[in-house]
């Protein structure tokens, strides 16, 4: 009976041990980041959500939503991913053809550079109308700087 006792002992502390030695799962840090647009374009909002943390080389999804619960909405729109002071890549160009209190949806894979660790941002366009950002991080959390975006040129180049 001993025996038993000492062997259940030694199996239970041997799951222990190995639920221990398991790694954690780390969550993914989501982000959603909407922004609603104002004066003659009230009624109107661009939202992106995704994963906000990211391995250089590999691809991201993202989904990006525009509202329109104004006019119809007939215009061109661009989404880039930049670094402070230049284009890294351009995700997508296409035009928005909205009707009155509707919406489009549209999912966008992006290749985060490879070998690149550090701030970029994933930027949506719309000439004339809004420029928005949210900000991703390619690499370790604990090994990047924060980086302020200046995106006028990018707004300016685009009208």
């Amino acid at each position: 009976m001993k025996k038993i006792v000492n062997l259940g002992l030694i199996l239970v502390l041997i799951v222990l041990v190995t639920a221990c030695q398991k790694e954690s799962v780390k969550k993914p840090d989501t982000f959603t980041s909407t922004y609603e647009l104002a004066g003659a374009d009230k009624g109107r909002s661009i939202t992106i959500t995704g994963i906000k943390d990211g391995s250089p080389g590999e691809l991201s999804q993202y989904m990006l939503n525009i509202n329109n619960n104004s006019e119809p909405w007939n215009d061109d729109f661009y989404v880039e991913l930049v670094d402070s002071d230049a284009i890294v890549q351009e995700i997508t160009h296409a035009k928005l053809d909205i009707l009155a209190n509707g919406g489009m949806q549209q999912p966008l894979t992006v290749k985060l550079p490879g070998g690149f660790k550090g701030t970029l941002g994933l930027c949506v366009i719309i000439p004339k109308h809004a420029y928005t950002i949210s900000v991703l991080v390619v690499g370790e959390q604990a090994e990047i700087a924060p980086k302020l975006f200046d995106l006028t040129y990018l707004y300016q180049l685009k009208e």
